[in-house]
């Protein structure tokens, strides 16, 4: 199989769209990595008295660059179906699962690139918020982020091997990917919701003579669900890997313990629990794609 992944690479490297591909992933990481010093540097001193130091990272980078990625392993895998390559190494005596993995191994590396890529200029600009992570906390956060680049990398490799059309196979893995980016920005309130169906608020109005008073308004809570409508919205935030970038990006700490409440240390309780949840989530779904892609394939009719 070492052979196959070696062909593989070679593919990847010759591929003229591999230099495009790490070059905007490069150029997005600067992009994100000036963000990320701007939002902690317009008002360094505010920002470093707070009692929670939260995530300058945006989410929004990340779509962009993983985007880049898949586009990248699907078209250099459907690549191998349009050129008959797929057929010429299961001719010579390859099995199909040997092909299967060195495709996947393949997708890992490039997946590994082109995070580096993107999370290097990252890294830079926001080292003042990652330096003061603990380590076991940035080591968590940072191999979030890898798996979410692993999870659509795997994803895209897969969904291409099984379409076996190059254009298709393009067209496919953007399309999901950005069914479920859209979804489950436009589902995030819904989730996060708490409020009740009615909200009831104080509002305080100025009367023509002059003064103030205040009376008791209703107003229906847009973000309101309850029942199977609820219970969808909660699915979709749990098996959507966008959910788990996007608790990567606002992960928050406690940056002075002696200021925090005891609620505060709560929350920081159940911040840490939900990154580890979440890479173990990741890792889960990583796994699901290549065993269910795996058998899938064997299953595939290649002629």
């Amino acid at each position: 199989m070492l052979r196959l992944i070696k062909a593989s690479l070679i593919r990847y490297l010759k591929s003229p769209f591999l230099i495009v591909a790490f070059l905007c992933s490069l150029v997005l990481g600067i992009i994100h990595g000036v963000n990320e010093w701007r939002f902690i540097h317009q008002d360094l001193e505010s920002y470093n008295t707070y009692v929670w130091l939260v995530s300058p990272m945006s989410d929004i980078w990340f779509k962009c660059s993983i985007w880049v990625l898949i586009v990248l392993v699907s078209l250099e895998i459907g690549k191998e179906f349009s050129e008959g390559t797929i057929r010429n190494k299961l001719y010579i005596g390859h099995t199909r699962m040997s092909i299967y993995l060195s495709e996947m191994i393949s997708c890992l590396i490039m997946v590994l690139i082109s995070y580096l890529m993107f999370m290097i200029p990252t890294l830079i600009g926001g080292r003042y918020f990652f330096s003061e992570l603990s380590t076991v906390a940035c080591m968590c956060l940072l191999g979030e982020l890898l798996l979410f680049f692993a999870v659509w990398g795997i994803f895209s490799a897969v969904l291409s091997m099984l379409i076996t059309n190059r254009a298709v196979g393009v067209v496919a893995v953007f399309s999901v990917m950005l069914f479920f980016a859209v979804i489950n920005a436009n589902l995030r309130s819904y989730y996060y919701n708490t409020d009740p169906a009615e909200i009831t608020s104080t509002v305080v109005e100025i009367s023509e003579d002059g003064k103030p008073y205040s009376f008791e308004e209703t107003e229906k809570n847009t973000w309101y669900l309850d029942g199977i409508p609820k219970a969808l919205v909660n699915i979709e935030h749990e098996v959507d890997p966008f959910s788990r970038s996007y608790n990567a990006c606002n992960y928050a700490y406690i940056h002075y313990p002696e200021k925090a409440e005891s609620a505060e240390f709560e929350m920081q309780a159940q911040i840490n629990r939900q990154l580890k949840e979440d890479v173990l989530i990741l890792i889960l779904t990583i796994v699901i794609f290549i065993v269910g892609g795996s058998f899938l394939f064997q299953k595939k009719d290649l002629k």
